[in-house]
């Protein structure tokens, strides 16, 4: 669900980001580098991710790097944190480091 925080946007992921909805998920996300505002995607609700769901995350990020605009990820679940660990990425994703951040 996509809303809007002050100036900003905020996108709650559902739960699955995986292979089988990856086209959905892209289709909801690919249009978001060109509302030219800063993003926060909401990583709390994901029960299941895999590497093609963090593959698009990380594309998104940057796609938004290369616009010049910030992109957060907030809240990563549990099974979120658990891929990004198995896969070396969890730097990718964290608040306040120089990956957290587009």
């Amino acid at each position: 669900m996509l809303t809007h925080r002050g100036s900003e946007l905020l996108l709650k992921l559902g739960e699955e980001c995986i292979l089988s909805s990856i086209v959905e998920i892209y289709e909801k996300l690919a249009f978001l580098p060109s509302m030219g505002l800063p993003m926060h995607i909401d990583l709390a609700g994901i029960t299941d991710i895999d590497f093609c769901g963090i593959q698009v995350l990380l594309s998104l990020k940057k796609e938004f790097r290369n616009k010049n605009l910030p992109l957060h990820f907030e809240s990563p679940s549990v099974i979120c944190l658990k891929a990004l660990e198995q896969l070396g990425l969890k730097s990718d994703f964290e608040e306040g480091s120089p990956h957290g951040q587009a």
